[in-house]
C-alpha cells in the first residue's frame, strides 16, 4: 500500500481526517465525507448500551 504523506499522520498511518473518503449512502442516494472522529472502539458503545439498560 502506499499514500501521499499528506495524508498520513505522525506515525505513519492513514490520517483519515485528511484523507477525508468519500462512501455512497445507498439509503439515501447520496455521496458522503468520511473523517471526523465520534468515539474509541469498544469504549463509546459499552456507555451506550450502559444507559440503555437503566
Amino acid at each position: 500500500m502506499s499514500a501521499d504523506e499528506s495524508i498520513l499522520d505522525e506515525e505513519g498511518n492513514i490520517d483519515l481526517g485528511k484523507l477525508q473518503p468519500v462512501i455512497f449512502d445507498s439509503s439515501n442516494n447520496t455521496c458522503r465525507v468520511v473523517g471526523e472522529k465520534v468515539g474509541q472502539a469498544r469504549g463509546s458503545g459499552k456507555a451506550i448500551q450502559e444507559r440503555e439498560v437503566k
